[in-house]
């Protein structure tokens, strides 16, 4: 079993980033505005999501409050940039 996150780190000195949301064309901005909205609806009802779904197998407060971070801040997208020069350099 190996985390690819810590690996990752070890071999960039960088973050990873599992997953992001993407567009492939130019989003209007109101699109941009109410998916923002919802994403922090979801956010700020936490609380709620996590009791109404029960998962014996993981805790999902510490899912979704301790492994998942929201914000992609300049060393994630450096991670993320490199990550992605690498699949499009075949490395």
């Amino acid at each position: 079993i190996y985390d690819l996150g810590t690996a990752w780190k070890s071999f960039t000195g960088l973050p990873f980033v599992f997953a992001a949301w993407v567009a492939n064309k130019v989003l209007p901005e109101d699109f941009i505005r109410q998916f923002n909205r919802a994403n922090q609806l979801g956010i700020e009802h936490l609380d709620e999501i996590i009791a109404a779904y029960h998962f014996p197998k993981y805790d999902l407060n510490t899912y979704y409050r301790k492994n998942i971070r929201y914000h992609i801040d300049e060393e994630k997208k450096k991670g993320l940039e490199l990550f992605l020069n690498y699949i499009k350099n075949g490395l």
